[in-house]
């Protein structure tokens, strides 16, 4: 969803001497993808966000794991928008990942609802769609929309919201499904999951806003180190052997599932100690690099794997991934990380892939062919210990469609 009161935008480059989020007054020729309600619109025009607006959006990315990209994330108010929008602008021939929305909109929704978070939660889906990578990928609205609607219960969760604070905005949506967007039941439904993987259980909240600090009932924000783009991987497909195999989760110490898809693992290093983190699956597409799944397998793991699976054949393009624990450069160093791993899909076909271990960016693998398939399961062929631990991590994982 990209429409909202409040123009967010994500500016990966800065392209001028006077930052974009400065900028008073600022042309665009932008159409969104997603939208947070209703049909897309075609942004010509934004301003410069309000205060307020600017201070929810720092507190939105940290509770999602994004603290430290705020000079990279420019929020604008547009009135071409009758909500919120996100997506990405080509400028300059570079790209700025944006997010818009509508002063006046949000105003009128936080008094409809009576409830501040009402905001948050627009500007939290917007930025789901933006971690989830919805803003390059085209089609599956409604479950795109989905996703972002569980990323927004998740952070809102993580900022202290109760669950009705988190659902306020939800529940003045439509009952009825439009071609964009799902019902209202759907989406109440999702928002929910998101907020109990982001906490569960109850929570007393905190009045919004509040200081600069994350709610006392929250878990601290998680600090994402500096990250360049690695370049991309391209793999070169074998032989395929004519079948298609229903996802081989036999052996799984753990599955969780989102928006379609299904990730199981063969391992999970149990907590222990003073250390709380859950290393399961569900860090794999939490949009939180500051999480990671990790194996358990004595040694670097070599061996252990990852299987993602999803209802029906679809063209697998690549993978987009981020290699180690990449919370912080600290804990990205003394962790293992995959050097090389096999991608095996479901008509029997694999291939050999290499991976970068100098950097805990996000990599890209890109197919040298789309590869229709029902699964991809990627197992372990070697990994590089870390300077204290031979636990081998890896912090996210998204397969890419064509």
């Amino acid at each position: 969803m990209r429409p909202v009161n409040t123009a967010l935008a994500i500016v990966l480059l800065a392209v001028s001497s006077v930052p974009a989020s400065a900028q008073l007054m600022r042309d665009h020729d932008a159409r969104s993808m997603r939208s947070f309600h209703g049909a897309g619109a075609h942004i010509r025009r934004s301003f410069k966000s309000d205060a307020e607006a600017d201070s929810v959006l720092r507190r939105v990315l940290a509770a999602a794991g994004l603290s430290g990209m705020e000079d990279r994330i420019i929020l604008r108010a547009s009135a071409e928008t009758s909500n919120a929008e996100a997506f990405v602008e080509k400028k300059d021939g570079a790209e700025e990942r944006l997010i818009f929305y509508n002063a006046v909109f949000m105003q009128d929704i936080a008094a409809k609802t009576q409830n501040y978070w009402s905001m948050v939660a627009i500007l939290a889906h917007e930025v789901g769609h933006h971690v989830r990578f919805h803003t390059v990928l085209p089609g599956r609205e409604h479950e795109f929309e989905l996703e972002a609607d569980y990323q927004a219960g998740f952070i809102l969760r993580r900022m202290g919201a109760t669950l009705a604070e988190t659902q306020s905005a939800f529940r003045t949506f439509p009952v009825a499904a439009t071609a964009s967007h799902p019902g209202r039941d759907q989406r109440l439904q999702m928002v929910t999951l998101g907020w109990t993987d982001g906490g569960g259980g109850s929570s007393a909240g905190a009045s919004f806003p509040v200081a600069n600090v994350p709610a006392p009932t929250a878990p601290p924000p998680r600090q994402a180190p500096p990250r360049a783009p690695a370049p991309d991987v391209v793999a070169s497909l074998s032989e395929p052997a004519n079948r298609s195999a229903a996802p081989p989760e036999a052996g799984a110490a753990a599955c969780a599932s989102t928006g379609g898809l299904r990730y199981c693992v063969s391992s999970v290093l149990p907590t222990a100690g003073v250390n709380t983190a859950h290393y399961g699956p569900k860090s794999l597409f939490d949009g939180d690099p500051g999480t990671s799944w990790v194996e358990s397998k004595a040694g670097v793991g070599v061996g252990e794997w990852i299987l993602v699976s999803w209802p029906d054949e679809r063209p697998l393009t690549g993978l987009r991934l981020v290699n180690g624990y990449a919370k912080s450069r600290r804990l990205f160093e003394i962790n293992g990380r995959v050097e090389r791993a096999e991608l095996a899909f479901s008509d029997g076909s694999s291939v050999a892939v290499t991976l970068r271990t100098d950097a805990s960016g996000e990599q890209v693998v890109r197919l040298s062919a789309p590869k229709r398939t029902r699964w991809v399961r990627i197992t372990i062929r070697a990994a590089i210990e870390g300077n204290k631990y031979a636990d081998t991590s890896i912090s996210e994982l998204r397969p890419v469609f064509d």
